[in-house]
């Protein structure tokens, strides 16, 4: 990994869950921590109220214990909801995310 790369810092929270919908109002900050966020790809699509679109990133940082999907980053503003957790090669080394941010 190369630490030059991690220049952006993402605050990671817990989300709660009501009723099985999660909660904007119930955010517990588990850290701030720095990492690479680097777009992969774009969707537009239209539905009854108009057009949507939805960005998926893959965000690049050092290993974590029990990040998991059920978290979200906040970073200047902009929220991602993680998708997919990933430790490639099992070596506890470095976390890859792939997150769709949600407006």
């Amino acid at each position: 990994m190369r630490a030059g790369r991690l220049r952006h810092r993402l605050a990671i929270y817990d989300v709660k869950l009501s009723g099985g919908v999660p909660s904007t109002e119930t955010l517990t900050l588990i850290g701030t921590f720095p990492c690479e966020i680097a777009p992969m790809s774009g969707k537009e699509y239209q539905g009854l109220g108009g057009t949507a679109n939805e960005l998926t990133h893959k965000i690049t940082m050092r290993y974590v214990r029990n990040i998991a999907t059920a978290h979200v980053g906040i970073w200047e503003g902009r929220r991602f909801r993680f998708q997919v957790v990933i430790n490639p090669d099992e070596r506890k080394r470095e976390l890859q995310i792939v997150a769709v941010e949600s407006k």
